[in-house]
This record gives C-alpha cells, structure tokens and sequence, in this order.
C-alpha cells in the first residue's frame, strides 16, 4: 500500500501490478472451478436421469432416493 500511495496511477500500471491482478483472478478462478466441478456434474446428471425416468408416481420418489447418493 506504500507502493500504491507513493506512485502515480500510471506509474502502477506500468509495473507488476496488472500482471498480479491477473494471476490473483485466474488463480481464485482456478479454485471455484475445481470446487464447483463436482456439484455441477452431478447436478447435471440428476437433471439428464429426471428428464429420462420422468418425474411423476413411483418414479419421482426413486429420482429423490438417488439424489441421496455420493457419486
């Protein structure tokens, strides 16, 4: 923050802080993906096996009994 209060708005664009703010949003995006990966693939084959059972009478309360399960 020193840095940041001592030089010039141009002065920090032209060094390593855009750079950084790069590599601190690809890595922070890098690390919702890996932890949204996993919810999103199984939200997205219960939605595919609903489409295929269908979601009324017996086959509803099946649907709802699988999504219980670690995949």
């Amino acid at each position: 923050m020193a840095q940041v209060r001592r030089h010039s708005e141009d002065q920090m664009m032209h060094g390593l802080l855009p750079n950084k703010v790069i590599d601190a949003v690809l890595d922070a995006l890098s690390g919702h993906e890996k932890l949204s990966m996993p919810l999103l693939e199984r939200e997205v084959s219960l939605q595919i096996l609903k489409m295929l059972v269908g979601r009324s009478g017996q086959n509803g309360r099946q649907i709802n009994e699988f999504s219980n399960f670690d995949y």
